[in-house]
């Protein structure tokens, strides 16, 4: 009997060691997490469904031969053109140069390496487009979002990497590219790669839903 009861208390105190874990490991990236779905909606808030579809957290092949898949925070397809764009929740005063291969961040008086956001999106870019090669007719357009950064400086000068310079980058794109078929087709096998998260594939498949309703 004593022995079942240890036995039962042993097990009682792994689960809740266990559950310690995970809340610790969750909670250590819950603010990138956040900071990615707050782009998220406000993309869909700010670029129109019958126009934009918008994929975000999609894990797709790599071309990379040290990895077998890459995760791409956001990718918005439409007639103007494809956008890629990586999020960033850093904080404080960033420096680096367009082809330095480290950044460095400054904050609360001390400084962080990071490696460079062009690079990383730039591999994301070229996976992308070997994904979709059957498709692409233009390149695929490389942007960053630091939604929380004080100042970045590239190569001496200031840039505006916030979401609202993004979006009005991607607004900026009135030429069009690719025909209802061509993003309807792409979307479609955008949304079956899709995402790890069961909710963000049904919403992406949503969407393409939607944006096909909006052409009929």
């Amino acid at each position: 009997m004593f022995e079942l009861l240890f036995l039962f208390l042993f097990i009682i105190l792994g689960l809740i060691v266990i559950s310690f874990v995970r809340t610790v490991i969750v909670g250590s990236g819950a603010k990138r997490d956040e900071t990615e779905i707050w782009v998220h909606h406000e993309l869909n808030k700010r670029l129109s469904a019958g126009q934009y579809i918008i994929f975000s957290d999609l894990i797709i092949p790599s071309t990379s031969e040290k990895i077998r898949s890459t995760q791409i925070d956001h990718v918005i397809v439409s007639i103007y053109g494809i956008f890629c764009l990586e999020t960033k929740s850093h904080q404080g005063s960033i420096y680096g140069g367009y082809k330095s291969k480290y950044w460095k961040q400054y904050l609360g008086g001390k400084s962080y390496d990071l490696y460079s956001p062009i690079r990383q999106n730039h591999h994301h870019v070229k996976s992308l487009e070997y994904l979709i090669r059957s498709r692409i007719k233009a390149p695929v357009h490389s942007y960053l979002v630091f939604p929380s950064a004080k100042k970045i400086m590239l190569n001496g000068n200031r840039v505006d990497f916030t979401l609202s310079a993004t979006v009005e980058r991607i607004l900026n794109h009135t030429r069009q590219v690719y025909s209802f078929e061509d993003v309807t087709a792409i979307s479609k096998g955008l949304a079956i790669v899709s995402s790890p998260s069961d909710l963000l594939r049904e919403e992406h498949i949503e969407s393409v839903k939607k944006y096909i309703e909006n052409h009929r």
